[in-house]
């Protein structure tokens, strides 16, 4: 079974999220802010991460760059969600490793699509 986890503030947003990757068979854990993603991270081993970029006590943003510092976290692959679409955010996202940007609102369907793509492996050449 492939874990993700699910890093928002929005309680409505990670439901949503959540309900719609267990019904595909993922195992969903969700935390509240990036520091909670922290603790998640540490106690358990994730295929994907989803995270928002705006989120109280720790954002995405720094999330993602605390991560991308642990070699632990380095093959995570990770979604970045925000309704900020500046070329300066876009830029950031592109210029970290194994990171992709996703505009809100998004849909849940494009979400999912992304997330098997990510933690299913690639099928072997014939």
């Amino acid at each position: 079974m492939k874990r993700v986890l699910v890093a928002d503030d929005e309680a409505a947003v990670t439901r949503l999220i959540q309900m719609r990757l267990e019904g595909e068979g993922y195992e969903v854990d969700v935390a509240p802010n990036g520091e909670v993603a922290l603790d998640e991270l540490a106690k358990h081993e994730y295929d994907v991460l989803v995270t928002d970029v705006c989120m109280p006590r720790m954002n995405g943003q720094q999330l993602v760059e605390t991560l991308r510092r642990d070699e632990r976290h380095a093959a995570l692959r990770i979604f970045v969600l925000s309704s900020r679409p500046e070329a300066e955010f876009r830029s950031w996202t592109e210029q970290q490793q194994g990171v992709t940007f996703l505009e809100k609102p998004v849909s849940v369907n494009a979400l999912l699509q992304r997330i098997r793509e990510a933690a299913e492996p690639p099928e072997p050449a014939a």
